[in-house]
């Protein structure tokens, strides 16, 4: 066991005779865990507190992808629409299923993109005020 000029005590593996180890890495060794450190990952979003930044841009994100979301939902029902229409202009489902599925992905979409607008609008709002 070594002990430093601050007190903390350190302990040599005795596999890897030249690392050193803290009483609390040992521990964590020992216990085959992997210790959550900080300092390898980014400072912005481990703090106790938001700050209006955070909120700004968690918000942006947020609403960006609802919208992507969104529209990837509208294309297919679209597509799906444009490829089986009849002669009279009625969308023809081949089942309940597909009819099911189509107005689901129709309705969630349009219920995704109220969300991103949503997120978008309170990102500005907490931008501007």
């Amino acid at each position: 066991m070594i002990v430093n000029n601050t007190g903390d005590n350190y302990q040599i593996d005795q596999k890897d005779m030249d690392l050193l180890y803290s009483d609390q890495e040992m521990a964590y060794k020992n216990a085959n865990i992997i210790p959550f450190q900080s300092s390898t990952f980014s400072k912005f979003f481990l703090v106790s507190d938001f700050s209006k930044t955070q909120f700004i841009i968690t918000y942006f994100i947020l609403g960006l992808l609802s919208l992507l979301f969104a529209t990837r939902l509208n294309i297919e029902t679209s597509i799906y629409e444009f490829f089986n229409k009849g002669e009279d202009g009625i969308v023809v489902f081949e089942n309940n299923e597909m009819m099911f599925y189509h107005y689901f992905s129709s309705f969630t979409g349009k219920i995704l993109k109220a969300i991103g607008v949503s997120f978008g609008l309170v990102a500005i709002f907490f931008y501007v005020f």
